[in-house]
């Protein structure tokens, strides 16, 4: 008999189906192959309960279906959220969605926490966008964006892509050892992209920087992208926190 392969990954919604009539449905984070076909893990959307090493062989793969429409109902990155803390809303807005989870940036908070479905509830837009539509960056944008906690050392560790258009162009990524951000083109990006990028976000941060002298006006313009401009933050905001906080860094040397 030939082993069953699932037709589903980490990211997918499954439904199993129980004799006499009983279901579940998963949101599954991990799928591994077997000798006997494949084992999967998943949770409970509803109540975040886990199910761990759920065997899919010739005798389970018949009960267990991809569910399109959970699937499709799931929340897109970009949709904004709240999680209930100490009672307290907290808002938040979802970055990227993988092995199960939700990476969810918080407002005030500079780094993703990943959450399960059932402990996010999603919200209605919460902001308006204040940033300046006439800026020299607003063609450019952030397709993707992800931080490694467990490699952010002396900064914080990510990648992201940056594009224009609609076409990625540039990669930006950070190893979390303390170095400057490293930006190149992808496969659809040149050189050129990337200098009229580069240049672009030293006119921005002069812009909107004010007595601010940004060193970096691609990492700033990329930290305001990501971490103020989705809470209703504008540039102007942005660079106003950055020196006020500069100025209680040397009036405490």
């Amino acid at each position: 008999m030939k082993t069953p392969t699932p037709d589903f990954k980490a990211n997918s919604v499954v439904t199993v189906n129980f004799d006499g009539g009983s279901s579940l449905t998963l949101i599954v984070t991990q799928v591994s192959k077997t000798s006997e076909g494949a084992r999967f893990s998943g949770y409970d959307p509803v109540n975040g309960h886990d199910y761990k090493n759920i065997a899919y062989n010739a005798g389970t793969a018949k009960h267990i279906i991809v569910n399109l429409k959970a699937q499709e109902a799931l929340p897109k990155p970009g949709t904004y959220v709240t999680i209930n803390q100490d009672g307290k809303t907290i808002r938040g807005v979802i970055k990227s969605f993988r092995r199960g989870k939700f990476d969810v940036l918080y407002e005030g908070l500079g780094a993703t926490v990943p959450e399960k479905r059932g402990h996010i509830t999603v919200a209605e837009h919460p902001f308006d966008d204040t940033s300046d539509k006439n800026s020299v960056m607003a063609a450019w944008s952030v397709s993707s964006y992800r931080e490694f906690s467990s490699r952010s050392k002396e900064t914080a560790c990510f990648n992201a892509k940056v594009g224009r258009g609609g076409k990625v162009l540039l990669h930006v990524e950070n190893d979390g050892n303390g170095g400057c951000d490293m930006v190149t083109p992808t496969g659809q990006g040149t050189r050129a992209d990337m200098d009229q990028f580069l240049e672009s976000c030293a006119q921005w941060a002069a812009d909107y920087g004010g007595e601010y002298t940004a060193l970096e006006p691609y990492s700033h313009w990329l930290g305001w992208e990501q971490l103020y401009r989705p809470f209703g933050r504008s540039e102007a905001d942005y660079f106003t926190e950055l020196k006020e906080y500069d100025d209680a860094l040397r009036a405490g040397l």
